[in-house]
C-alpha cells in the first residue's frame, strides 16, 4: 500500500510551466490539453508527469527530437529552483530513462517530479494560482512509507528480499495458486 501524509499547499506545474514560457496557453480554457499553442516546451499531467510537446508526437508540437536532451536539462533546472517561502519544493526530477524499460517506454513520460514532503504536484491543465491549499482534499500518497504485506510464514520465501511494484503481479499469482 502507499504511504499517506498532509497536504502543506498544491503546485499547479502548468502554471509554473506557463509563467516560466514553457507553457503557452491557448484562449479556450474547457478544451484543457487541445488548449496548449504551438510553441510550448512542454506540459504537465497528474500525477506529477511532464511531457515535452515534441512536434512528431503532439498536433501543436514545437520539440525537434535533436532539441530534447537541451529542453529536459533545462526544465530539470527550472524544477529544482521552484521555491514556496524559501521552502524548495522538488525532491528529485526523474527522466524517462530512470524509470522506464520495456516495449512501451516511448509511451512514457519524459520526466516525473518527486516533491518533498507535503508539497502536492498537480497537473491541472486550467489556468490557477500556482500555490493553493484545498480544504477538501487534505491528504496525498507518498513513496517513501508504502508497504507490503503478505500474510503467512509460508509465503515469506515468495517475496524477494528487495521487492519492487514489479514483483507485485507475480507474487498476486503465486498466493492464488495460479502461475504467470
Amino acid at each position: 500500500d502507499h504511504g499517506m501524509e498532509r497536504i502543506k499547499t498544491s503546485v499547479h506545474l502548468n502554471t509554473y510551466l506557463a509563467d516560466n514560457d514553457y507553457l503557452i496557453w491557448g484562449d479556450r480554457p474547457d478544451q484543457k490539453y487541445n488548449n496548449i499553442k504551438a510553441g510550448t516546451t512542454a506540459f504537465a499531467l497528474d500525477p506529477a508527469r511532464i511531457y515535452l510537446n515534441k512536434e512528431d508526437i503532439y498536433p501543436r508540437g514545437s520539440v525537434a527530437r535533436d532539441e530534447e536532451a537541451a529542453a529536459i536539462e533545462e526544465l530539470t533546472d527550472l524544477f529544482y529552483q521552484l521555491e514556496k517561502d524559501g521552502e524548495k519544493i522538488i525532491k528529485k526530477v526523474y527522466t524517462k530513462e530512470d524509470l522506464y524499460h520495456g516495449d512501451h517506454t516511448d509511451q512514457a513520460p519524459d520526466m516525473v517530479l518527486l516533491p518533498h514532503s507535503g508539497f502536492s504536484l498537480s497537473g491541472s491543465m486550467r489556468q490557477r494560482p500556482l500555490f493553493a491549499t484545498d480544504d477538501t482534499i487534505v491528504g496525498m500518497h507518498t513513496q517513501d512509507d508504502a508497504f507490503l504485506y503478505v500474510k503467512g510464514r509460508q509465503n515469506s520465501q515468495i517475496l524477494p528480499s528487495h521487492p519492487h511494484v514489479e514483483d507485485i503481479t507475480s507474487i498476486l499469482h503465486h498466493l492464488q495458486g495460479e502461475s504467470l
